[in-house]
């Protein structure tokens, strides 16, 4: 007599549980060959479980179900509390219907057959955007031209030169250029002046001398700069005027429009804060008083005789709207060794008008 063992008995109620499970099928198909009287109580203990559980499960996709086959059925069907194991006795052959299967049991042959349970699953195939892979591509580009602009370009040093020295100094640029600075001007400009040669004048006045150097850029304001190969000019810079004199060569101002304004030898640009820009030719050479120290003039225009002399006297004579016509007098005068004073009298007799003193280095030109 057959006595199954804890072991058995939990094996094929697990079985039953989880018939899917292949581990199972081949222990169970093991069982089932190990001997007759193992087959006959595995084959009562399924039964049993069909008798409890009419409804049959969904046949399983690819599973091979063997033909029906001949099993001796017991007097005494054991129930799924699993009792002793019954003791078998003869009854006649029946051909019972086959179980679902998931409880197929292959019938005992010299090597277990093999029950193979495919599992198929359908993936419905995800839509994938075409714009994602350009995009990705393009930031990687874009990203590779940036680190490598970064690697490359390296920060300009920008030196800063200041005139403290209370006299009229000069400076060497790059290799054959000069600048002249007046008291308390100041500049920058690039360390490497010759691989990049720019100045920008901060304030003050500013003679330059690039007559053998290679192009250069002067940068007026944020919007503005003057570009010249070989020139001579000059550079006048206070808060609210900017003025540029070209004394030898030529240059090109060039506004951020995009407008380029052509000089030539001889003009002065006047840029004064929120006024378009002026250009006009200099009869003489008033810009520069302050490095020749020469106030001597012949037949120049009046307007420039009085910007010579406040520049070199440090004053301020204003014309009134109403007097503006004089600024085109021509007058030949020399006021070298004059005192401001002794200036001031001189133009009220030469021109036949008032100059009042308004404050300190502050006068007005009235007509009379």
């Amino acid at each position: 007599m057959y006595h199954p063992t804890p072991e058995t008995n939990d094996l094929i109620l697990q079985f039953i549980q989880s018939p899917h499970d292949p581990f199972l099928q081949e222990q169970i198909a093991a069982l089932k060959a190990s001997g007759p009287e193992q087959s006959a109580y595995l084959e009562h203990c399924l039964e049993a479980w069909m008798e409890e559980e009419p409804e049959k499960p969904v046949l399983p996709a690819q599973v091979e179900i063997p033909a029906p086959v001949e099993i001796p059925v017991p007097v005494a069907a054991p129930v799924l509390t699993m009792p002793a194991a019954p003791v078998p006795v003869e009854t006649p052959m029946v051909t019972a219907a086959p179980p679902p299967a998931e409880m197929m049991i292959a019938p005992a042959v010299t090597e277990p057959p093999v029950i193979t349970a495919v599992k198929t699953t359908v993936v419905a195939p995800r839509a994938v955007n075409r714009k994602w892979p350009a995009a990705i591509t393009a930031a990687v580009v874009l990203l590779a031209v940036v680190l490598i602009m970064l690697r490359w370009r390296r920060p300009v040093e920008m030196l800063v030169h200041t005139n403290d020295s209370g006299i009229i100094d000069s400076l060497v640029l790059g290799k054959n250029g000069k600048a002249v600075l007046n008291k308390t001007a100041s500049i920058t400009y690039p360390a490497d002046f010759e691989k990049d040669p720019r100045i920008t004048v901060l304030s003050g006045d500013v003679y330059f001398d690039l007559e053998q150097t290679a192009p250069v850029v002067f940068q007026l304001d944020d919007y503005t700069e003057v570009r010249t190969t070989g020139a001579v000019l000059n550079i006048h810079k206070t808060p609210a005027t900017t003025q540029v004199f070209l004394i030898k060569g030529s240059a090109v101002v060039v506004k951020g429009t995009g407008e380029q304004i052509p000089l030539t030898a001889s003009m002065l640009l006047k840029q004064d804060r929120y006024q378009p820009l002026q250009k006009k030719l200099m009869k003489s050479q008033a810009a520069l008083v302050w490095r020749t120290g020469n106030l001597q003039f012949s037949e120049a225009p009046l307007e420039e005789i009085l910007y010579a002399v406040s520049m070199y006297h440090n004053i301020v004579i204003n014309v009134p709207p109403s007097a503006n016509s004089l600024n085109k007098r021509r007058l030949t005068a020399d006021f070298n060794n004059y005192t401001v004073t002794e200036t001031i009298e001189s133009l009220r007799d030469m021109l036949g008008v008032h100059i009042v003193k308004d404050s300190i280095n502050v006068y007005y030109l009235t007509i009379k």
